[in-house]
């Protein structure tokens, strides 16, 4: 009898055991694996909305992620998209909460240093994208620290630089620090009123900051999105072409080289036609900024490459970002200066003037070229 009891205790006990594994193995599935996986599912619906040009849809999965339990990476993330969809509608208001949404993050606290930093970077690609000089006045530089620093107490371009200064004085960033080299490399090319001393003092000054830059882009690649790392190595490459073309260092043909490899590697993550429409917008500036180093280090030259290297711009299905740059631009009078590492109207005329395919693209947006 004693031995019967025994039995069923232990029985029981086993039973008993098997339920608690049970329920802690489905806590643990939903705590995990099924968060983790609903993460997953709803970026996968922002992408694809994004791919076919459903910016409302992304917004609205955007929103739902941010309901989510996320890391703070997976938040920093999530955040960003959303400001950069919202600012992709072309809407004003929807446009006024993007900039809104990321000087909230900038001043968080809570955020890491390396967060802050970010979003202020992300607040500086927006630059470029704004409607108008008035909307950059009433909603981007209308408070401070930004007021102390950007329009009109300083040109759009110097305005810029201090902006990226003030990110790397939160945290240095690849991007940060290289859109600061490009700066000061650009003026070596564009400002012929530069002295003997400046231009080595400048000169001097785009090296630190690019060389900083290009040495943080390992560490980007592992903490922020997949796309910045793209943009640094853009603005990378676009910054010591200034200097290989203007015999300041460097080569000509490990820039070309660089930017070959750096295009099928954006090209080939972007995946076909664009499972990631931020990389493969990305890659669309990129190969603008390639056919604008071979047009200053080859002239024409090189022109059955430079339109090899443009097409897929001409060409893309995609209406994000980039495409709304080039259609601000053309028109007359240019309402948006450009800032570092995007093409100004003379050299979309360069090209233009080389690729009679690219300068009737830019006709049919709007342009007069």
């Amino acid at each position: 009898m004693n031995l019967s009891m025994n039995l069923k205790k232990l029985t029981l006990f086993l039973i008993l055991i098997g339920i608690i594994t049970l329920g802690s193995g489905g806590v643990y599935y939903y705590r995990n694996v099924y968060k983790i996986q609903k993460k997953i599912n709803f970026m996968k619906q922002a992408n694809i909305s994004l791919r076919v040009d459903n910016i409302e849809k992304a917004i609205s999965v955007y929103q739902q992620l941010l309901s989510e339990t996320l890391t703070e990476r997976e938040r920093r993330e999530v955040t960003s998209q959303l400001a950069t969809s919202l600012f992709l509608t072309q809407d004003l208001e929807k446009q006024k909460q993007a900039v809104e949404l990321i000087k909230k993050e900038v001043i968080n606290f809570k955020n890491s240093p390396l967060s802050r930093a970010y979003f202020v970077v992300v607040l500086g690609t927006f630059l470029n994208q704004a409607p108008t000089r008035e909307f950059r006045y009433a909603v981007i530089w209308n408070n401070e620290p930004y007021k102390s620093f950007g329009e009109p107490a300083f040109s759009f371009k110097v305005a810029e630089r201090k902006l990226f200064e003030y990110a790397n004085s939160i945290a240095p960033t690849a991007i940060g620090e290289l859109k600061v080299g490009y700066w000061y490399a650009s003026q070596l090319m564009i400002d012929k009123s530069l002295t003997t001393s400046i231009k080595k003092e400048y000169s001097e000054t785009a090296l630190r900051h690019i060389n900083t830059g290009e040495f943080l882009i390992p560490h980007d690649s592992q903490n922020l999105p997949i796309d910045r790392s793209f943009h640094a190595r853009t603005l990378l490459q676009s910054a010591k072409g200034i200097f290989a073309i203007h015999n300041l260092g460097g080569s000509v043909k490990d820039v070309k080289n660089s930017f070959e490899k750096l295009i099928f590697d954006m090209e080939k993550e972007a995946g076909a036609p664009s499972q990631n429409p931020y990389i493969y917008d990305m890659a669309l500036l990129t190969r603008f900024q390639y056919a604008s180093f071979l047009v200053h280090a080859y002239d024409s030259s090189e022109k059955d490459k430079i339109a090899e290297v443009i097409q897929p711009i001409i060409a893309s299905p995609l209406r994000r970002s980039f495409y709304v740059y080039l259609r601000e631009k053309v028109k007359s009078p240019p309402p948006v200066s450009s800032p570092g590492g995007y093409p100004s109207l003379p050299e979309l005329k360069l090209i233009a003037e080389i690729s009679p395919e690219f300068k009737a693209y830019l006709n049919q947006l709007g342009g007069n070229l």
